[in-house]
């Protein structure tokens, strides 16, 4: 069965497979898949039902479009609500814009999320995914200007298994394409302080400017036509291009058993992530502290 992007295409970015698409994409072999994929940011396939009924399957699924990226606790991170979380990822909060593998040495091409129980319509839990080239490309001159003086020194702390130190310029290289993109982890709100938020440190712009100006970005992140919103159903299978976009969590109702199993898939060659300045290998404050530094 030919899949062709007019067929099902996303608001405002992405295609969406039905379940009869879906099949055939996953019987068609992953080189088309991953050309969707690639063209246009994010795929989701709808309807698998029990496709993946373990993580394992999942894991063997992702190992056909290249090295799946390993973790302590194996190649599938399953996301849902703990009675004591440690971080606001296995919580019920929101979960700000990111990039998946921002912490550790390389960043990979693909994040799929396989969803295994969805949410009620009223619990909220949605996924936001933002094409960052969008952003950018309907952005004036001068602000693209302004972003690209600025980079970013992440810290956080050391009770999750995605802890560590991170940097990047805000706006960097899409590492196949060639594509400037936007990396950011935030927005954070000191109204409502999120569980092991880490610690950030700007450079190039001056600390007392930090909050109107991301407060300024986000809402061009969160702009309609650069900004998809996706409501999950059991058996969606998401997959992004996770070079050129950011993804975040809308909260959920607590109890409602979201849960999603994640696998992230690295580029060849990997993508290997910028080190962090020596400047800053020894933060001060400590990791974990909530407040945002910033430096000229």
């Amino acid at each position: 069965m030919r899949i062709r992007a007019e067929d099902s295409p996303l608001s405002p970015l992405g295609l969406q497979l039905d379940p009869t698409q879906a099949q055939a994409a996953l019987a068609g072999g992953v080189d088309r898949l991953r050309a969707l994929v690639r063209e246009h940011a994010v795929v989701i396939l709808r309807g698998l039902g029990d496709t993946f009924p373990d993580p394992q399957a999942l894991s063997r699924f992702a190992s056909q479009w290249g090295a799946v990226m390993p973790w302590s606790f194996g190649d599938v991170l399953e996301l849902d609500e703990q009675a004591s979380p440690n971080d606001s990822v296995f919580a019920h909060d929101r979960l700000p814009l990111h990039w998946d593998g921002m912490y550790r040495d390389a960043t990979p091409e693909f994040m799929m999320l396989y969803c295994r129980r969805a949410p009620a319509q009223n619990e909220g839990g949605r996924t936001f995914v933002v094409d960052t080239r969008r952003v950018l490309a309907r952005a004036d001159a001068a602000s693209v200007q302004r972003w690209k003086q600025i980079d970013v020194t992440y810290f956080k702390g050391g009770q999750v298994h995605y802890s560590g130190a991170a940097h990047s310029p805000l706006v960097a290289r899409h590492p196949r394409s060639g594509e400037d993109v936007l990396r950011l982890e935030g927005p954070f709100h000191a109204d409502a302080p999120l569980l092991n938020e880490p610690l950030r440190i700007w450079n190039g712009i001056a600390a007392a400017d930090v909050a109107a100006f991301e407060q300024a970005l986000v809402v061009q992140l969160r702009a309609e036509d650069c900004c998809l919103s996706h409501a999950w159903e059991a058996g969606d299978l998401m997959i992004a291009d996770n070079f050129a976009v950011l993804h975040g969590r809308e909260g959920f109702t607590s109890g409602s058993r979201r849960t999603l199993w994640r696998v992230q898939v690295h580029a060849e060659p990997m993508a290997f992530n910028p080190p962090v300045p020596e400047r800053f290998v020894e933060p001060c404050p400590p990791p974990g502290t909530p407040v945002t530094c910033a430096g000229e």
